[in-house]
C-alpha cells in the first residue's frame, strides 16, 4: 500500500499503516493510534466488534475488507458520508453493478455489500479528527440469519482483486475525495 500511496501523490511515510489478523474494531484501533500518529490506516482480516450506524453489529469474518482511515486535521466541517460512499460505489462498480443507499450503504440487487461509518470530532466549529470505517463483503460467506439483507462481491463476480488490492484502491479513492474538502491531507 505504501508504494501505491506514493504513486497517487500521497507521502506514504506520513501514514502509519497496519495490517492485522484480528481487531475488535478498526475504527477503535485508529482512534487509539491518533495522537501518536497524524494519519493512520488499519486493515484487519477479522473484526470481533465491527459496528455500523447506531451501534448496529457488522459481521466481519475472514474474506471481507475491514478497514479504517483516520487523521487529525484543522478544517471546516463537511458532510463526508455522501461523497465517500459515492466514490466507493464508483470503485466497486468496476466489478459489479451496485447502487448507493443513502446515507452510508452500497447495495447489489437490494442486498448490502458495503457500509461505511464516519466518526468525527469537532472543536470550536473546526473539524479536528476524522475516522472512516469501511466494511466490504468480498469473498466472505454471509450468515444465514442475514442472507436476506446482505451479499458479497464474490456472489456476483468471479474475478476480483485481492482484499489488499481492493483496500489500496478504495483508500486512494477515498483520500482523493477527502482532499477536495481537506486540502492539507
Amino acid at each position: 500500500m505504501h508504494a501505491a500511496l506514493d504513486e497517487a501523490g500521497y507521502t506514504a511515510k506520513d501514514w502509519e499503516i497496519r495490517s492485522l489478523q484480528a481487531v475488535g474494531s478498526t475504527n477503535n484501533r485508529v482512534a487509539d493510534m491518533l495522537g501518536l500518529y497524524q494519519k493512520v490506516i488499519v486493515l484487519s482480516e477479522i473484526q470481533t466488534q465491527g459496528r455500523g450506524r447506531e451501534r448496529r453489529e457488522w459481521f466481519s469474518p475472514v474474506g471481507g475488507l475491514w478497514m479504517s482511515i483516520g487523521f487529525l486535521t484543522d478544517a471546516e466541517p463537511h458532510e463526508l458520508s455522501g461523497p465517500i460512499i459515492q466514490v466507493i460505489q464508483e470503485e466497486l462498480s468496476k466489478y459489479v453493478e451496485c447502487e448507493v443507499k443513502d446515507p452510508n450503504d452500497i447495495l447489489i440487487n437490494g442486498l448490502k455489500v458495503c457500509g461505511i461509518l464516519v466518526e468525527t470530532k469537532i472543536q470550536s466549529n473546526r473539524l479536528k479528527q476524522v475516522i472512516i470505517g469501511i466494511g466490504i463483503n468480498v469473498t466472505n460467506e454471509i450468515p444465514e440469519e442475514i442472507e436476506t439483507i446482505a451479499t458479497s462481491l464474490a456472489e456476483h463476480r468471479d474475478e476480483l482483486p485481492s482484499i489488499q488490492e481492493l483496500g489500496t484502491q478504495v483508500s486512494i479513492r477515498v483520500l482523493d475525495k477527502l482532499r477536495t474538502f481537506i486540502p492539507n491531507l
